[in-house]
């Protein structure tokens, strides 16, 4: 009698297939009595089969393991209500069913803590698809909440990844909801507005991470992690490695011309043709820059200069300078075999790692080395190459630098020369004008001594013309009267004197100062600069 012993899957599907093909018959059977026929019978009597014993082998994965002994032990303070309940659905705003990232489990557990009476409920979901589930679950939260609910809805720090908290209103019931993610695990606390969600959430977030530990392989997972998931909704991308490829070192090139082949001499040249060791300079890469520094000619001014400006000449720009070293190695993606998973891995809600072909993958990745080794050797003789014309580049660049050098110390010296001419000139458009502003100076003064002389003779004229006083006459006095009885004569009037004519004011006149000064001097007309070379 033979023993065969099935995994979970196979047990299912063989008690599944078993069951099917029981009802098929029994129902066939059925329907042939019911219309009167007997049931078929054998016509040949068989032996019978050795029996069979199957066993099944029924295994929890680590993922229901983990949260329903976070759920069954809970933190400190809290106090379980009711039973584990299983098969349960996120709370709402993220209630809506997501296409294609349904969870493989899900339990909650209600508690009270203190005051608080709160449900916790988790969610675990295949490697690497929780990152994503979470993320379309807040992307779609406003519109699974519908138009019946108001809804608030924003970032909290922590704890876990992408924490958020959302405050649902419906039909006059407030709700809160701190939702958070560890790996493929979504935890959501529920309960009222007012209770410390994130002091509960924190709590049951430590005590959920001691037991994700050992059993899920990057609690710190993200987003693009879930494209190594066939399932991903993103796209899948299959696992790669880092494979590095390493060529021998490459030396600069040579100078030295190459051996010439064997055969008869030719005959000597009239003139040796220099090697290129003698013609090349090995500079470093990159080289210095050789001009000491740009050409500023001055603009030809409106007086005559000497010498003449040189010629112009371009600035040389040196040449672009190739890598100091050639790329000697370099990284590329190789397919590996993913035997972890993204996420908290294939092994978490007990997937099996993804079908591999080590022989196929091998074959390609060194189709893939021995490209890139081939692309490392060609772009090195590329690099020695573009030394060489670097070189030679920088060798024009020299003689050309060394022309503009001299040619920008010449025009250094040209405008010295014309900076000195400039100068005089300088100096004798300033004479020209102070010589100007004294001529004026000196017009206006005359103008002014000659306008104060007519203005003093004017006052002197007008003083000469008033006559000079006479002198006033004397009363005559009255005879002596004779004594007489008649009666004392009144006496006779005395002569009156006449006027003598007024003094104007202002006479004789003040003269002015201005009359006694001397007009001021006016320098000779300042000679112009002599012609370059003249003086």
């Amino acid at each position: 009698m033979g023993i065969k012993r099935l995994t979970e899957k196979s047990s299912t599907a063989v008690l599944a297939g078993t069951g099917i093909v029981t009802a098929i018959a029994g129902l066939t059977t059925l329907a042939m009595v019911l219309i009167g026929m007997p049931p078929a019978a054998d016509p040949t009597p068989r032996a019978a089969a050795d029996p069979t014993i199957i066993t099944a082998d029924w295994k929890q994965s680590p993922a229901t393991g983990v949260l329903t002994d976070a759920l069954n032990n809970p933190p400190s303070g809290w106090s379980k209500q009711g039973d584990l309940q299983q098969l349960v659905t996120a709370p709402l705003p993220y209630s809506c069913p997501q296409p294609g990232l349904a969870p493989s489990v899900s339990l909650a557990r209600t508690y009270t803590s203190g005051s608080s009476r709160f449900q916790v409920v988790t969610l675990a979901y295949t490697a690497g698809i929780g990152a994503e589930a979470m993320n379309r679950q807040g992307a779609n939260a406003y519109i699974c909440a519908g138009p019946e609910t108001g809804l608030s809805l924003w970032g909290v720090d922590g704890p876990g990844s992408d924490a958020k908290q959302a405050v649902t209103t419906r039909g006059g019931v407030r709700a809160s909801v701190l939702s958070f993610r560890r790996g493929d695990v979504i935890t959501y606390v529920t309960g009222s507005p007012n209770d410390p969600l994130q002091n509960l959430a924190k709590a049951f977030d430590d005590n959920l991470t001691r037991r994700l530990g050992p059993v899920c392989a990057n609690p710190e997972s993200t987003v693009a992690d879930a494209a190594r998931s066939p399932w991903s909704a993103g796209g899948y991308k299959p696992y790669t490695e880092d494979a590095t490829v390493a060529i021998a070192d490459v030396p600069l090139p040579s100078t030295e011309p190459t051996t010439a082949p064997t055969g008869p001499a030719p005959s000597p040249p009239a003139t040796p043709a220099p090697s290129p060791a003698a013609t090349l300079e090995r500079v470093s890469l990159p080289a210095p820059d050789l001009v000491d520094h740009t050409a500023a000619p001055m603009s030809r001014p409106a007086f005559p200069v000497a010498p003449a400006m040189p010629a112009p000449v371009t600035e040389p720009e040196p040449p672009a300078a190739p890598a100091p070293k050639a790329t000697l190695g370099t990284t590329v993606q190789v397919a590996a075999n993913d035997t972890t998973g993204p996420g908290c891995g294939w092994a978490f809600t007990g997937m099996k790692p993804l079908a591999f072909d080590d022989e196929a993958a091998a074959k390609t990745r060194t189709a893939l080395l021995a490209e890139t080794k081939a692309r490392l050797e060609s772009d090195a003789k590329a690099w020695q190459a573009s030394v060489l014309a670097y070189w030679r580049s920088y060798a024009t660049y020299k003689d050309q630098a060394k022309a503009y050098n001299a040619y920008a110390a010449r025009v250094d010296e040209v405008n010295k020369a014309w900076t000195v001419i400039a100068d005089s000139w300088d100096r004798y458009d300033q004479a020209v004008r102070d010589r100007d502003r004294k001529v004026a100076q000196r017009a206006d003064f005359i103008a002014r001594q000659d306008t104060a002389r007519k203005d003093y003779e004017a006052k002197m004229a007008q003083c000469a013309a008033v006559p000079a006083p006479s002198p006033s006459a004397s009363p005559t006095p009255s005879p002596t009267p004779v004594p007489t009885p008649s009666p004392t004569p009144s006496p006779s009037p005395s002569a009156t004197p006449s006027p003598s004519p007024s003094v104007p004011p202002g006479c004789p006149p003040e003269r002015p100062a201005i009359l006694d000064q001397q007009a001021p001097d006016v320098p000779s007309e300042p000679a112009k600069p002599a012609p370059p070379g003249q003086g």
